[in-house]
Formats: structure tokens, C-alpha cells, sequence
């Protein structure tokens, strides 16, 4: 199933071992899809590619719209900003 949440997460870390973050990132986003009740695991696994590649804008972007959908603005906001000063 293209759903499958452990299946997801899986490739997320396993495209982050690999070091490539932009796949990774694609794959922790799905877990935002729909108001998920896995945002939690979303907001770990793109902090998890953050710690490694504090660069990595897309991870921001999407982390920030994560800490959105849980009502953390102050958050959100700073994840935004974090990305536009890359």
C-alpha cells in the first residue's frame, strides 16, 4: 500500500543514511498529508535530516508547515526564517 506509514518512514531514514536529504524529505512530508496522526513522526524525521544537513531549505519548509498544522507558530516561524537565511 503507497500509505503503508512504517513502510514510509523507513525509506525516509534509509534515503537520509544515504545522504540524499532532498528524497528523504519527500518522504516524511507524506506523513503530513490530510492532517495525519502521524505529524509527530514527520516533525522527527525532518528535524532528524536537519541535524545533519542544516542546510537542507525543503526540510525548513515542510517542518515549518508541520509546527503550523500542530499550532506551534513561534516555531513555524522560525523554521521559515531559518530557510530564507540559506
Amino acid at each position: 500500500h503507497p500509505d503503508y506509514v512504517p513502510v514510509i518512514i523507513s525509506l525516509g531514514y534509509a534515503y537520509l543514511k544515504s545522504e540524499l536529504y532532498s528524497d528523504s524529505v519527500t518522504y516524511f512530508a507524506r506523513l503530513m498529508r490530510n492532517n495525519s496522526p502521524y505529524i509527530d513522526k514527520a516533525i522527527k524525521g525532518l528535524k532528524d535530516i536537519i541535524n545533519v544537513c542544516p542546510e537542507q531549505v525543503m526540510a525548513r519548509q515542510y517542518l515549518g508547515e508541520a509546527y503550523i498544522h500542530i499550532g506551534d507558530n513561534e516555531k513555524a516561524m522560525e523554521e521559515f526564517q531559518a530557510a530564507m537565511d540559506r
